[in-house]
This record gives structure tokens, sequence and C-alpha cells, in this order.
């Protein structure tokens, strides 16, 4: 069995004056090579679990318990300029909207530069920079090392991005939504390109998306977050073949049925209704399944196979069904 380069537990997290944790009790394992994916619908808790893990929690937000481990050293220990050394050298990230995430002011040739500069002591690193931007393909590296943000592409800013992470050669790249607002031919160029380097270097992934097809042809290992949980996690091949919580079901269902719209918010209706913190399961409101108890008591996960992990209470009762069965898409007697 493969060791864990980081492991996140107990991780709770809270806003101030908000009356419940945004995160509770979250328990990730991060394989120390290969691509982990962490899915679940938007508001779910991806986001802000990477952030916690990486020591850039936003303003309001604290963490009020939990550990995140990484070769031993417990990440949230760390001072904050300790956390900043932290970030590159050993655990790099992409977010979300890569142009956002460059300096409009500042060719990206020199922002790389300034990355491998800080990663290796080196005071001109304007020839790595190119010899970074070619090795993430980006085209013609040696005219668009000069250009500004705003005249690339939201793809050749991706690969920016990228290159800039691997001037450190980080042991973990966190991968938050990386192909959002890209069409699918550049996505799947990222995507490959992600995976190439990931070969090359033998860094873990951790992928932060909502598209499963993408978990489906990428990760090794899954984890299903939902309300601020991690409610299962799994080998890729068991989660899509024999999912044990209903809303990874719900998950599940969209993406195989033809007839059903693969989209998050359609799969499970509204959002989550509260119920009260430390009560009971957070999808007890809207679960099919669900029985009195799972309300007013919670339950954490629990081994249901080898490396397959489960938070249900009638996790037994609905061993054996169908995805949609369990989905709630179709009646079972359970």
């Amino acid at each position: 069995m493969k060791a864990n380069l980081l492991t996140v537990e107990d991780l709770t997290v809270a806003f101030e004056g908000q009356s419940r944790p945004v995160l509770s009790g979250v328990n990730l394992q991060i394989p120390a090579d290969g691509w982990m994916g962490l899915v679940g619908e938007s508001g779910s808790g991806k986001s802000l679990t990477s952030l916690a893990i990486i020591g850039l929690l936003p303003p309001g937000a604290r963490v009020l318990g939990g550990r995140v481990l990484m070769e031993g050293e417990d990440l949230l220990s760390f001072s904050t300029d300790r956390m900043r050394r932290v970030r590159g050298s050993r655990i790099g990230m992409i977010f979300q909207s890569p142009r956002s995430a460059l300096n409009p002011l500042m060719t990206v040739g020199a922002q790389i530069a300034r990355s491998v500069s800080h990663q290796t002591g080196r005071p001109n690193a304007e020839k790595g920079a190119v010899e970074l931007l070619r090795k993430v393909q980006m085209p013609d590296p040696e005219l668009r090392v000069h250009a500004y943000p705003h005249q690339l592409s939201g793809g050749m800013c991706q690969r920016v991005l990228i290159a800039m992470m691997l001037a450190a050669r980080p042991r973990l790249l966190i991968a938050d939504e990386p192909t959002t607002g890209l069409d699918v031919t550049v996505e799947a160029e990222i995507l490959d390109l992600m995976h190439s380097l990931q070969e090359e270097t033998g860094m873990a992934v951790l992928l932060i998306t909502h598209d499963l097809g993408i978990v489906a042809e990428h990760c090794g290992q899954v984890a299903v977050m939902y309300g601020g949980r991690i409610v299962e996690e799994a080998p890729v091949e068991v989660m899509f073949r024999d999912p044990g919580h209903p809303y990874t079901a719900q998950l599940m269902a969209t993406l195989l049925r033809a007839d059903h719209p693969a989209d998050f918010a359609e799969a499970v209706g509204n959002r989550q209704l509260d119920v009260p913190a430390g009560s009971g399961c957070c999808y007890a409101a809207r679960c099919p399944h669900a029985v009195p108890a799972c309300i007013t008591s919670s339950v954490e996960l629990e081994m249901a196979g080898p490396g397959h992990l489960v938070a249900c209470r009638r996790r037994q009762q609905l061993a054996g069904l169908s995805i949609d069965e369990k989905a709630g898409m179709t009646r079972a007697a359970v």
C-alpha cells in the first residue's frame, strides 16, 4: 500500500460570526504519488480545504482544530514565514482563474524568472523561464516570455502557472478546477500536460473538480465532500462501480444515466437544509434513505472495503442496491 504524503486529520474551520463550522472534522489522506480527486458540489468545502492546507484561509476564517501532517510535520503549527517557504517549495497550487493569479503589470517571463530565482537563488533566471515555458509546451516560448497576462489566452496563462510551479518541483500539487473557463480541446491538453509532468517528477496531485469524467480518467483515488465533511473515499474503480453513500450515488447516477443531466445542482436539488451542528449526518435532510437516527446522531467514516471509507449510518442496509436505488431514483426496500 502506498505511503501518504499528506494527511488531514479532523480539520475544522469556522468563519467569525457563524454558528457552525464550514469544515467539520475533515479527514483526507493523499498518497505520495499519483492523482487523487476531491469532488462535491459548489459550496461543499473543497477549495476551503485546499486553502487551509496551504495556509491561505480568507479573512475571517480560522482553524478551530485538527492537523495537516506532511512528512511528519503539522503545517498548521508553522509560522507565517515558514509556511510561505512551504508554498511552492513543497506544495504548489494552481488556482481556478489563471489570469487573475498572475500579476498584470509584469511579463510572464519576469514572473516565472522571479519564481525560479526565489526557489533556486539564481540571480538571472530569464533563460530558465524560456526553458520552463518550452517544457509546458507554450507556443513560441521565446516570444511569449515577454508577453503580459492579458496578451495570452486562458490556456496559455494556465501553462505559465504550471511553469512557475515546476520551478520549485513541489512534492504535492493542488489543482483547484485547473481547466475552468477553458474549451474542451485546451482542457484536454492541460490535463494531459499535468499528467505527463506528474509522471516525470513523481509528485502527488490533489485535483479539485466537479467533473467526474476527469476524475475517472486521471485519478486513482477519490474523496467525496458534502456540507464541509468527507462522506466517502475510495479507489476510483470502486467508487464508480459501487458507491457506498447516497450522495455519491446521486453524483454517479447523473454521470452514468444518459437520460439525466450530468450536473451536480440537478443531481441533488436545492442546497442542503440546516441540521443543528453536531446533531447528525450533514446529508440527512436531503437523503432518500434517512431515518430519525440520521438526524439526531452523526456517524464517522467507516471501512467498507480495502481503501473504501463511507460515512453513512445506513451503509449496510444499502449494500447490494443499484446506483439508482441508492440515489433514490428508483424505489428500493431498505
